[in-house]
């Protein structure tokens, strides 16, 4: 803390940074994949900067879909915990326990897709980051809350499937590999939130959906990809910095909406411009200063944050968290 309270960010040598043109393809991973509908069987399942891996998925212990929001244990899981199993033993699938109890997952969202022939794989693929990180920002309004050893998967139906009935793309939470067991819910719902804080958290939310739509290929395999996720994380940028400044805040909050909106218009003019980058290279040499200048450089967020009553701890994204490192 400073003198007058308001939190530091933190020493960015503290904790070692990938190199930037590789961190920002951690944001979707994917593991063994054990989906929760009847019936299941080969899945999908995507995993950043590379194609669909086929995994055999497991229906729950009743054979049934689990609830939005149901937590449960999966037996083999490195997570799981026989201890304080209240279900019944499903052997190689899974089961749903309450969330305060340890667990594995936790089913924060998905999508029906309408009947008739098979979209195809790639199709499929385009719509599951979209709907699960969707599902994401309003399941968990506030990315900062969740734990750093939380990843989330998400599935679509192969064709096999589509023709045994499948129809959903399916959204999890997952303790990453090598950490602790999951206990509560991880859901924060806008009901957890006063009506300042769900402005500021819901232009942030659409921020962070925009940085983890970025491309599976970098710039010099897919240069034309890249420059339009880049113009698309400019808008989001450019309408944040647009509700910080314009918006009626309390008197407390508005100076440092103010501050942080200058930063946010600095930050997407820097997007803006690897968005109109010639080549891979002009790319590369743009990206460090436009990402450094939210994961590094957006100091007002954290004063703002405080003063919303919102925690002020970013996430330690090289310790597995799902937060992108630019998310404010």
């Amino acid at each position: 803390m400073t003198g007058d309270d308001t939190p530091s960010p933190p020493d960015p040598g503290t904790s070692p940074r990938p190199a930037p043109q590789r961190y920002r393809r951690r944001y979707l991973t994917a593991g063994a994949l054990a989906v929760v509908l009847a019936g299941a069987g080969a899945f999908a399942v995507l995993a950043r900067g590379g194609g669909p891996q086929d995994q055999k998925a497991a229906a729950n212990a009743a054979g049934t879909p689990m609830r939005y929001g149901a937590c449960f244990t999966e037996p083999g899981h490195p997570g799981h915990d026989r201890s304080e199993r209240t279900g019944p033993d499903a052997g190689p699938g899974i089961t749903e326990v309450p969330c305060e109890q340890t667990h594995d997952g936790e089913v924060f969202g998905g999508l029906d897709i309408e009947p008739g022939p098979y979209p195809g794989e790639a199709e499929l693929a385009g719509i599951a980051p979209r709907a699960c990180l969707d599902a994401l920002a309003s399941y968990a309004m506030d990315p900062w809350e969740l734990p750093g050893g939380v990843t989330y998967e998400y599935s679509y139906p192969l064709e096999e499937d589509w023709r045994a009935g499948a129809r959903s793309v399916v959204c999890l939470f997952r303790a990453a590999p090598g950490a602790d067991p999951l206990r509560g819910s991880l859901r924060r719902t806008a009901d957890a939130f006063d009506v300042d804080q769900l402005a500021y958290l819901g232009e942030a939310g659409e921020l962070g959906t925009a940085l983890n739509l970025a491309p599976a290929e970098y710039a010099d395999e897919d240069l034309a990809g890249n420059k339009e996720w880049a113009a698309d994380v400019a808008r989001e940028l450019e309408e944040m910095a647009e509700l910080l400044g314009s918006r009626r805040w309390p008197s407390g909050v508005s100076p440092a909406a103010r501050s942080l909106a200058e930063e946010v218009e600095r930050a997407a003019g820097a997007w803006r411009e690897l968005s109109r980058a010639e080549d891979a290279e002009a790319f590369d040499a743009t990206w460090e200063e436009a990402s450094g200048l939210l994961s590094t450089g957006a100091s007002g967020v954290y004063p703002l944050r405080e003063r919303l009553g919102l925690t002020t701890d970013r996430p330690q994204v090289n310790g597995g968290s799902i937060t992108p490192p630019e998310a404010l």
